[in-house]
């Protein structure tokens, strides 16, 4: 009997077992891989870049779920730094001011650059990203106030290709962000950008995209740069211009100049052709009157 018992049991187990495992794999196993989608779609890549390289890994509330050290000087910088649970826009002005702590921002430069990328979501509404993108700007410029920082920051978007793309060549989808951005302005491919600024500094890539934007960052384009030319204030490169130069300093046109072996020819000095003297006729000298002899009639 108990053996009986036993073997009733075991087909029991086993028919619940062919049951179930058919169900995890068409009900439960979907739920869960669409739960993780989601929280995959939830959430956002923020980069930030100054000479550490930073990726955060930001949740639908905002709030920082990761952080990734993108190279040497980010480990150094993150490890003094414990940014999960932070507010995104809390987490990058700390980023900010730990850099100028650690001497990667000097305070007295007005020419240094930071430069926020946002992973462009398309789960998020074009306001609530706005809204991330300006709170992001406004930390930064927060954080560097407080510590007698001048720089500028500098907020893009990027599209979720990038990060996998940035990955292979191992700089943060920011960075490459700014590379691309820098291939457009310069009428360059990707490749002759990266070829020439993968590895410069962000304050580099943004002077050389400002001056190529013809924004006047009193720099110039690197020479052999290509560009228009066109006398519109881009100053990078061989353009088509009619020997008009973009002064890359303002973004102006200047003014042509003549070349320096050109010397203007005086011309000649014109003499003045003296008038003729006239000269007076002289008046005739009348002719004497002569008076003729009176005859007399007297008789001698």
């Amino acid at each position: 009997m108990k053996r009986k018992r036993e073997g009733i049991a075991s087909l029991v187990v086993a028919a619940a077992l062919v049951v179930a495992i058919p169900l995890y794999f068409v009900v439960l196993a979907p739920l869960l891989n669409q739960g993780s989608r989601q929280v995959a779609a939830e959430s956002r890549i923020v980069t930030v870049d100054i000479n550490p390289s930073i990726q955060l890994t930001v949740g639908a509330d905002d709030k920082v779920l990761a952080t990734k050290a993108l190279n040497q000087d980010a480990v150094k910088l993150l490890a003094t730094l414990d940014l999960k649970g932070l507010a995104a826009s809390d987490a990058v002005q700390t980023i900010v001011a730990a850099a100028v702590t650690l001497g990667y921002i000097d305070p007295a430069a007005t020419d240094t650059y930071v430069a926020i990328a946002v992973e462009d979501n398309d789960d998020t509404s074009q306001a609530d990203e706005q809204k991330l993108e300006t709170g992001l700007k406004t930390s930064a410029e927060q954080g560097l106030q407080q510590k007698g920082a001048h720089c500028t920051v500098d907020v893009a978007e990027f599209v979720h290709a990038r990060i996998s793309e940035a990955a292979k060549l191992d700089i943060s989808a920011g960075r490459l962000n700014l590379i691309d951005r820098l291939a457009a302005a310069l009428g360059q491919t990707r490749e002759q950008v990266l070829a020439q600024y993968q590895n410069a500094s962000v304050k580099q890539i943004m002077k050389v995209l400002n001056a190529a934007n013809g924004n006047g960052n009193d720099v110039s384009a690197t020479p052999g740069d290509k560009g228009n030319g066109n006398g519109k204030g881009n100053g990078n490169g061989n353009g088509n211009g009619d020997g008009v130069t973009a002064d890359p300093t303002s973004g102006a046109t200047a003014e042509p100049t003549l070349a320096a072996s050109a010397t203007a020819t005086p011309l000649p000095t014109a003499t003045p052709t003296p008038l003729p003297t006239a000269t007076p006729t002289p008046k005739p000298t009348p002719k004497p009157t002569v008076t003729p002899d009176v005859v007399g009639s007297a008789t001698k």
